[in-house]
């Protein structure tokens, strides 16, 4: 069987049609499956987006805006390979580097290294270091002038050792202070007999403290490589929101504006194809069967009618002279019997 365009032939000689919708189907199977693929090799993650479940990340208490990450929206995450992939924001800050509105790169990461929970999606703030006396070092706070972008609530600290909180001024979007509270984390991993590592202080951009604070990672310690899944690269607004719906995750306070944009969006997918469908229909629309086999008769009348005409034209001169003659013979007998009557 050979296929060219959307007729078959069999072996019989028939004419087997193929049905457009199918042909639709697999174009625009095709092109989900490139897609996907595409972004598999690009991320290094399967499955490679996320859907954002929380406001954490919101810029607003009850809006969504296209360049940060909002509740329902599906976010590309990329693996890294270690810490020198990942921009905190104070690194940020030095650098003039943003992503999803504010310094530094947003990542995802297991809380307390465990698939039994949802991954975090938050923004990296600072990194740090382990000291071998049982402190922290900051070292991107070198960069940075204290009493001004940041203080030590313990004085005797300094950013290469540190043992209480660090309050950095106007942090954020929001431009207000930010409390990192070093000397509780340091307490409570060694109540829970934790060996003090390096990490990320992460914090979502909506809340107020930083997660170790508030636990999200399970515990106070700062997240380590070895628990993030990626950092964010690209989304896809609003279309999360469809999967929340489905397993009724979906927040009471998601924003209006992105459940709005959806169902517009929505609407355009299906409305443009129908209506480029209906203006068009006319001059590209396929041909019905009944349509191409009356197109095949008409082919077949012209052929033999180019058959005949090239058959005629191949007599010879002298018959064709013969011909005339005989035909001028009785056109001159009719006129003799016309003048006679």
């Amino acid at each position: 069987m050979i296929i060219g365009g959307c007729v078959a032939e069999t072996e019989s000689g028939s004419r087997r049609r193929i049905p457009p919708t199918l042909i639709d189907i697999a174009i625009a199977l095709a092109v989900v499956v490139s897609i996907l693929i595409a972004m598999f090799i690009y991320t290094g993650i399967w499955p490679p987006l996320v859907v954002v479940e929380s406001k954490s990340m919101q810029h607003s208490h009850d809006q969504s805006y296209i360049g940060t990450i909002d509740t329902g929206d599906l976010v590309l995450v990329k693996r890294i390979q270690d810490k020198f992939d990942i921009t905190t924001y104070l690194e940020g800050v030095t650098e003039d580097y943003r992503s999803y509105g504010d310094y530094g790169d947003v990542i995802v990461y297991r809380r307390g290294g465990s698939d039994a929970y949802t991954p975090i999606i938050h923004r990296a703030v600072m990194f740090l270091e382990a000291n071998e006396d049982g402190t922290f070092s900051a070292i991107e706070l070198e960069h940075f002038y204290r009493g001004v972008d940041y203080d030590l609530v313990n004085n005797e600290d300094t950013w290469g050792r540190i043992t209480g909180t660090i309050r950095l001024y106007n942090y954020g979007y929001t431009n207000e202070p930010l409390y990192i509270p070093v000397g509780d984390i340091l307490n409570d991993m060694a109540m829970r007999g934790i060996e003090i590592h390096d990490g990320y202080i992460t914090k979502g951009d909506y809340n107020q403290e930083v997660d170790q604070q508030l636990g999200m990672a399970q515990s106070r310690e700062p997240v380590p490589i070895d628990w993030i899944v990626g950092k964010a690269r690209g989304e896809l607004p609003w279309f999360g929101i469809m999967k929340l719906w489905f397993t009724g995750t979906l927040p009471n306070d998601a924003p209006d504006n992105s459940i709005r944009n959806l169902w517009i969006t929505i609407i355009l997918i299906i409305a443009i194809p129908v209506v480029v469908e209906v203006f068009f229909w006319r001059r590209g629309r396929r041909p019905s069967e009944e349509e191409i086999q009356a197109i095949d008769q008409t082919k077949e009348m012209e052929q033999v009618a180019q058959s005949d005409e090239e058959a005629l034209s191949a007599l010879p001169a002298e018959d064709n002279t013969a011909e005339k003659k005989e035909a001028n013979g009785q056109s001159e007998e009719e006129k003799s019997d016309s003048t006679s009557e």
